[in-house]
């Protein structure tokens, strides 16, 4: 078993009792290869693949059966299903089929006119012919392998383009539970109302910041990224919604928006960063400043929506200069 050497990670099977028993890994240390592998090897879940445009239809709508529900993952990344999503695969085997779709911009007209999709990541649910699509956007996870592609990277571009001065996140931070989950809800309602063709005109700046990508939502685990989530939230009450869980009547999921402002005049940094969550040297200087407003109103799809529009439209009229932020991810 160590004839090659002392392995990264091994598994041990139930019952293993002895070495030779054990699962070596031996594969590259990267998210997408050891995730792979313990949904893989491990918990024994089939993989998902993924379709294009052209041979989703022939590939995987006609060929699952006209009994099976359609449930169709669209990734804005290209990383595979988590296992979760796996296990239902597995579970659900003879009512649903399940497939991925790399959502890319030059390809939106497509799946606009087919399916009525706007943007990813979403998940896609087709019952029989003719009968319309269900679309579920989804609420991505800002975390340290998420945030550039967010867009919520001082130290990056807008995910809209370099050549975007002023880009938004909104952030849903709180501790897992019933409030994190209640306010991650109401947050994935006020994303379909951003897409939605009926959208409110008080709210077009908001709109269509979301549909140029120089607006994102998403949601922070307080707990684990509580770093991140004291700097953002600097308050009295910041406990109640960032680090370890001291009682459960004190959590309290909050809603924050960053406002990022990019200095035309300073390039990407060369040093690659280890980890996007760290404190700032005095050597390094990012592409964006930063200013952060805390929500302060009631937790309806209505109030907030109109909160994060007025806040874009200010943010874009108001020239504030750029500034050096001192801590940020």
């Amino acid at each position: 078993f160590l004839s090659s050497g002392i392995p990264s990670l091994v598994a041990k099977p139930p019952g293993c009792r002895e070495l030779k028993c054990l699962i070596r890994y031996s594969k590259g240390l990267s998210y997408d290869s050891i995730l792979d592998w313990i949904a893989t090897l491990l918990l024994d879940l089939p993989r998902i693949r993924y379709f294009s445009s052209q041979n989703l239809i022939p590939e995987f709508i006609k060929k699952s059966g006209p009994h099976k529900v359609k449930v169709i993952l669209f990734s804005d990344t290209g990383e595979r299903a988590l296992p979760f999503v796996r296990e239902a695969a597995k579970k659900y085997s003879e009512f649903m089929s399940f497939g991925c779709v790399l959502w890319r911009q030059e390809e939106a007209s497509i799946w606009k006119s087919r399916l009525g999709l706007e943007l990813a990541p979403a998940v896609v649910f087709i019952k029989d012919p003719g009968v319309q699509p269900i679309i579920v956007y989804v609420l991505p996870q800002l975390r340290s392998i998420t945030a550039s592609k967010l867009g919520c990277d001082p130290a990056d571009f807008s995910a809209s383009g370099k050549d975007v001065e002023t880009w938004y996140c909104v952030v849903v931070a709180g501790r897992p539970g019933f409030q994190l989950d209640q306010l991650r809800s109401t947050m994935r309602i006020v994303q379909d109302e951003l897409v939605s063709e009926d959208i409110d005109s008080h709210n077009f700046a908001a709109a269509t910041a979301y549909k140029d990508k120089r607006l994102s939502l998403s949601w922070l685990d307080g707990e684990m990224q509580k770093k991140f989530c004291y700097y953002c939230l600097p308050s009295e009450t910041v406990h109640e919604t960032c680090g370890p869980r001291q009682y459960q009547e004190q959590d309290v999921a909050r809603i924050f928006m960053i406002r990022f402002r990019r200095d035309p005049n300073h390039q990407k940094p060369v040093v690659k960063r280890i980890n996007t969550w760290w404190r700032l040297d005095d050597e390094e200087q990012d592409l964006a400043s930063m200013l952060i407003a805390p929500y302060s109103g009631a937790d309806e799809i209505s109030e907030v929506l109109s909160w994060i529009s007025s806040t874009v439209r200010d943010g874009d009229t108001n020239e504030i200069p750029f500034f050096v932020s001192v801590v940020v991810f």
